[in-house]
């Protein structure tokens, strides 16, 4: 039986739908079948991942779905900081008995990811047809730097400036981690703090102490080693004294904060 029959079919045969995500050349591959698929040589893990309708407008210039699914990383990336690139998001139905028969259901990416707690998040997704409704140029005139810190663009070596400790007290989202007060309060805010791969933004710095946007999951527990980066706050100054970096500095400083237009030349 053929895939567009199986649909027909008063008794249909069992059809998984096979998730891929990809971001930076990085894919991450995931089911909401009960076991591992092989499809198109590659293995799709079985995760309790799945979507809601996929939706679109009367012109079908573009449609969107709700993706439920744990915090992988393709998700978790948006919780450190929103990524230059996007997490791009392939969508298939295939049939069970013959995986070669299949239909792709959805090709878009990642526009916005909530978190319901450590372990779940829904993303929004969006087709590419919107391509049209993107902010162009992606540079904007500002006076902080339109780059993110560490990425490849900002060129900052992260390993330059990593800072291990290991956890001593865990309250809600707020980490207690040893030798964070040899830095002065405010350090590592806007930065980010690692386990393996999971990435949580720093929203605030005090002491040993560091606030979390979003806690970790049970896997990070007290004892436990994590890694601690510095954040940057986009300015000229900091740039210059903490990272050295201003050659790499994709900000206007001296744009007026005025419409010089509108309210005069001071």
């Amino acid at each position: 039986m053929t895939l567009s029959a199986n649909y027909a079919a008063t008794e249909m045969e069992g059809m998984p739908e096979l998730y891929e995500f990809e971001y930076g050349g990085t894919y991450e591959r995931y089911t909401s079948w009960p076991k591992d698929i092989q499809f198109q040589g590659q293995t799709f893990s079985s995760r309790p991942i799945q979507r809601g309708g996929i939706r679109a407008d009367q012109e079908f210039s573009d449609a969107t779905v709700t993706i439920t699914a744990p915090v992988v990383s393709g998700f978790e990336r948006y919780v450190q900081d929103e990524p230059i690139e996007p997490t791009n998001v392939i969508i298939y139905h295939a049939l069970e008995s013959d995986l070669t028969d299949f239909a792709v259901l959805f090709n878009g990416r990642v526009i916005s990811v909530t978190f319901q707690n450590a372990q779940v998040v829904q993303a929004k997704c969006e087709s590419r047809a919107n391509i049209l409704s993107l902010e162009w140029p992606r540079v904007t005139v500002q006076s902080y730097c339109n780059k993110t810190i560490y990425n490849d663009e900002c060129g900052v070596d992260d390993s330059l400036y990593r800072v291990s400790g290991s956890v001593t007290a865990i309250s809600g989202a707020t980490y207690t981690v040893s030798g964070l007060n040899s830095f002065s309060n405010g350090y590592f805010t806007a930065g980010f703090v690692a386990y393996l791969t999971d990435n949580r933004l720093i929203t605030n710095h005090v002491g040993n102490d560091i606030d979390l946007q979003l806690q970790f999951d049970s896997r990070v527990v007290v004892g436990t080693t994590v890694d601690v980066y510095p954040g940057c706050r986009n300015s000229p100054a900091l740039c210059t004294t903490r990272f050295n970096n201003f050659d790499n500095f994709l900000g206007m400083p001296y744009v007026p904060s005025s419409n010089p237009v509108i309210w005069g030349v001071k």
